[in-house]
């Protein structure tokens, strides 16, 4: 299992102010391989009924392309619909980005599609960077603060007592290897929220927030999952000698520049209606 290593500075213990914000995300750790098509997985084959036609865009006739199946035994955070045990994530990029997603029961799927239509296949290979290639998960639950875009609109005293705690500058400059001390940029990179592919906490903002009226934040899908703005924070431990693309882009995803897609749900509806919100740099 793979371990976020725990942050550089206890924020809540210097401005405790920031304690009632925190809250538990699940870092998924993508990974290239390949498993059961009724497992937890980022891209690949996932367990879709044959009884059911395989979904499409209706206004523009592409088809939609798995990108991240969750069971409720991994990822149960995720708020499965009673009588659901499987999640599936599917877009399509047809000039937009248009998502749909699926709650299924495996024990209802007898007869399902063994690999995905030829028209799927060909839209992946002509756009592989919008597409994740096939990867095993690898689930741990980490504690995060909100990205310092939200703090600054809705928190801005909290803003404002990180530029002028003097504390928060000392407990910086005790942080080895880093290269810079702006507390704003240390925050954001090392305190908030959690770089990479994951469910529930924060939103990982890449541009200014786009936080859809009556929908709830859950889950991201990342380009990358740290750079080298935030690998001292949110690199595992175990990944740590000898890293290279395999570890930080399993998935081979590049949204544009290093961007990111966060998945809104509505769950006021009974359908459950998802918004993703593509940014990149």
């Amino acid at each position: 299992m793979r371990q976020t290593p725990p942050p550089p500075i206890d924020i809540t213990a210097i401005i405790p102010e920031y304690a009632p914000l925190a809250r538990q995300t699940v870092r998924l750790h993508p990974r290239a391989g390949i498993c059961a098509v009724d497992e937890s997985k980022l891209g690949g084959m996932f367990l879709m009924p044959k009884d059911e036609p395989w979904p499409y865009d209706e206004e523009s006739g592409f088809p939609f392309v798995p990108v991240l199946q969750l069971r409720a035994e991994d990822v149960p955070e995720i708020g499965f619909p009673e009588g659901k045990d499987i999640f599936q994530l599917l877009w399509c990029f047809s000039g937009v980005l248009i998502c749909k997603v699926f709650w299924r029961n495996r024990r209802e799927i007898t007869d399902f599609f063994a690999e995905m239509p030829e028209d799927v296949l060909i839209e992946i290979e002509e756009n592989p960077y919008f597409y994740p290639t096939p990867c095993i998960l690898d689930p741990e639950r980490v504690i995060e603060y909100p990205h310092i875009f939200d703090i600054t609109d809705f928190y801005p005293d909290l803003d404002e007592a990180l530029e002028t705690s003097k504390k928060f500058r000392l407990a910086i400059a005790s942080i080895p290897n880093l290269e810079y001390d702006d507390p704003s940029d240390v925050y954001q990179d090392l305190l908030s929220t959690a770089d990479g592919t994951k469910v529930g906490g924060y939103p990982n903002w890449v541009q200014d927030p786009e936080a859809p009226e009556d929908m709830e934040y859950l889950l991201t899908i990342a380009s990358c999952e740290c750079d080298a703005a935030t690998w001292l924070r949110w690199l595992p431990i175990e990944d740590r000698i000898g890293w290279d693309n395999s570890v930080t882009q399993a998935a081979n995803l590049m949204l544009g520049d290093m961007g990111s897609v966060n998945i809104f749900i509505n769950r006021q509806r009974e359908d459950y209606p998802v918004v993703g919100i593509y940014q990149c740099s």
